[in-house]
């Protein structure tokens, strides 16, 4: 299937364009390479970007839309709420606990720069903010370990750097 670009006038296929639920195919009517670069200039514009501004100024203002906005706040604070409640907080007394049980060093690799506290066992998959649950790992080796449930506290860091892990 293909489709033809309305400002460029080429003929590419489906993929090349980005889906829009309001056109009659489900397809946007410019390819992804005009649509990005209308975008850049729009944004590069001071009159557009005021324009913009204004409009949206007007439309904050109208009563029937306070409500939509109030919503939409509301529902984005239940939802942080939700996740503080699951994940807990950690103080900066625990968190300094947490440093001080390991040696102010990342349990994997043992830098002892950009250092944050991990959840052994994922928040996602049930785990608690609690001292047995946490563990000190620097910033690159806690976005490797995602949401993986990885005990770094009783493997020694030789083998931690090792990538079979």
């Amino acid at each position: 299937m293909s489709r033809k670009c309305t400002k460029c006038e080429k003929t590419l296929g489906l993929i090349f364009f980005y889906k829009d639920k309001k056109s009659k195919d489900g397809y946007s009517y410019w390819c992804n390479s005009c649509r990005k670069q209308n975008v850049r200039e729009h944004r590069i514009d001071p009159k557009y970007r005021r324009k913009q501004m204004e409009w949206n100024n007007k439309w904050r203002i109208k009563i029937e839309n306070r409500e939509k906005i109030l919503a939409i706040r509301r529902k984005s604070q239940r939802k942080i709420a939700k996740a503080l409640k699951i994940a807990g907080f950690i103080t900066k007394e625990k968190r300094k606990e947490i440093y001080t049980r390991d040696e102010f060093k990342c349990l994997a690799c043992g830098s002892d720069t950009f250092l944050t506290i991990d959840h052994i066992n994922p928040i996602q998959k049930g785990g608690k903010t609690v001292d047995d649950n946490l563990q000190t790992l620097c910033r690159s080796c806690n976005s490797k370990k995602q949401n993986k449930m990885i005990d770094y506290r009783f493997i020694p860091v030789s083998i931690a750097n090792t990538p079979s892990l």
